[in-house]
């Protein structure tokens, strides 16, 4: 895989509907529960408490809002 290959997979599927971040107001609430989903098969558990330690620690702040919403589905 390349360096620009890898870039692509992980950028967001953009519609010309789209919010800043990538996501039609209607997907919303299916992006929340694929990154609940994401974060809960494909993260180690180290990883999971480090990013709520940090989500405690700076309340949220620097963290998408989808991903805050997602992490309240995981506890």
């Amino acid at each position: 895989m390349t360096a620009g290959s890898a870039r692509h997979a992980i950028e967001p599927r953009v519609s010309t509907k789209a919010t800043p971040t990538g996501h039609r107001p209607a997907d919303r609430p299916q992006a929340i529960a694929d990154i609940a989903v994401h974060i809960q098969r494909l993260w180690e558990p180290r990883m999971r408490r480090q990013l709520l330690a940090h989500v405690e620690e700076h309340r949220g702040d620097g963290i998408d809002p989808m991903v805050l919403d997602a992490l309240r589905q995981l506890r």
